[in-house]
């Protein structure tokens, strides 16, 4: 598939025209990692936003208070994006990613993102909608395992 089809069916650039999409593919850098590989870790500083082109990842919390105690969040397929803390402009990764199988990545690189963004504001705000739809979904997939983690505990 070509890129600008990938990009077109992700969850994040959808909105944006074909002729948008071959603007921001000059921005990607294509990675694959192998099964199992961390490629973003709670707490640290948002580098990358990652867009899933093949594979499968899982987005991972520590909930835990006296010892860590990961709890899955969301999974992560092709066209669907993880790191979304890398478009603040001083944004830290609020979960780990990891990868579940051989993946492949569409990685955009924090600054180069926010620069395009800069200079193409039509196109940032149509895809910080979109991330913001993603964000909502996640925030309350959290909300739905924590409580179900909290009842599974009182059991």
């Amino acid at each position: 598939m070509r890129k600008t089809a990938i990009l077109k069916n992700s969850e994040i650039f959808h909105e944006l025209t074909y002729d948008e999409c071959r603007e921001l593919i000059k921005l990607i850098e294509e990675r694959t990692e192998k099964a199992g590989i961390v490629i973003a870790r709670e707490g640290e500083d948002a580098k990358y936003l990652f867009l899933c082109v093949e594979g499968e990842m899982r987005v991972e919390m520590n909930v835990g208070f006296k010892e860590s105690m990961e709890l899955a969040i969301a999974t992560v397929e092709p066209g669907k994006i993880a790191g979304w803390s890398a478009i603040l402009k001083h944004g830290r990764y609020t979960a780990t990613v990891r990868t579940v199988k051989d993946s492949k990545l569409f990685v955009f690189e924090r600054g180069k993102l926010l620069d395009f963004f800069s200079k193409r504001p039509e196109i940032g705000f149509r895809v910080l909608q979109s991330m913001l739809e993603v964000a909502s979904h996640r925030l309350l997939n959290s909300r739905v395992q924590l409580l179900n983690c909290v009842l599974d505990r009182k059991k």
